[in-house]
């Protein structure tokens, strides 16, 4: 696993790439980077929806998680998952970049 301050490093990254903003994050960016204040950021709405996006996409089948394959929004989602995680930081990690979810029509 990475350390704390480059997985952080990379989120923020691809947030930003996607338009987040947040007056806060650059002035106290050392503040979230130190590794023990994270849970404020990875955890905001606006943060997760510039990093995953706000589509509605169908999760893969899998007989073991039987909510995969029912539809979701895909920031909700990462959040929740986040939450039941015993190390959300390494969620974050390990899904960071994820996106092979076969997306659903919206009507």
């Amino acid at each position: 696993m990475k350390k704390t301050k480059d997985i952080l490093i990379e989120a923020v990254d691809k947030a930003i790439k996607n338009k987040y903003k947040d007056p806060d994050l650059d002035s106290n960016i050392g503040f979230y980077l130190d590794g023990k204040n994270y849970y404020s950021i990875i955890f905001d709405k606006e943060f997760a929806k510039s990093i995953w996006g706000k589509e509605v996409k169908r999760l893969p089948f899998n007989s073991t998680h039987p909510q995969l394959g029912e539809s979701c929004i895909l920031w909700q989602w990462h959040i929740k998952q986040m939450l039941l995680d015993e190390e959300p930081l390494k969620y974050l990690e390990k899904n960071l970049n994820q996106d092979n979810w076969e997306k659903v029509l919206i009507v």
